[in-house]
């Protein structure tokens, strides 16, 4: 498998940016929390990618069971906010959903991380 990487962190950067989001991606200096990785791993090899997303919608369905949710990138609120908008300015997920407890996750609204992990070929 490739190694994960966090696109907030495409060059250098300090302990803060990658502890702060906890995306365990890359090597650091525990003493000085300085990055160890300067240039960003070939694309090829990323297996995982890690976006964060607000609820924009919930609508439920008559029957209440069932609803669908809508998610876009994150733009302001936090320093973290800033650097996932950075490489995921824009884009749109969009999921109906038939499992009430599944939908209830998102009844608050609110900022959730996304991973994306290619499935394996079988």
């Amino acid at each position: 498998m490739g190694r994960n990487f966090n696109l907030n962190t495409m060059s250098k950067c300090d302990l803060r940016t990658f502890k702060f989001c906890g995306f365990p991606c890359h090597d650091y200096d525990e003493e000085t929390g300085d990055c160890l990785v300067t240039t960003p791993p070939n694309i090829n090899n990323m297996d995982k990618v890690l976006a964060k997303f607000k609820v924009d919608n919930l609508t439920r369905f008559a029957d209440g069971k069932a609803g669908e949710v809508t998610l876009s990138p994150v733009t302001t609120g936090s320093e973290e906010n800033h650097n996932f908008w950075k490489y995921t300015p824009s884009g749109i997920l969009q999921m109906h959903i038939d499992n009430p407890e599944a939908l209830q996750v998102f009844e608050n609204f609110g900022e959730f991380y996304v991973t994306i992990e290619k499935a394996p070929t079988e």
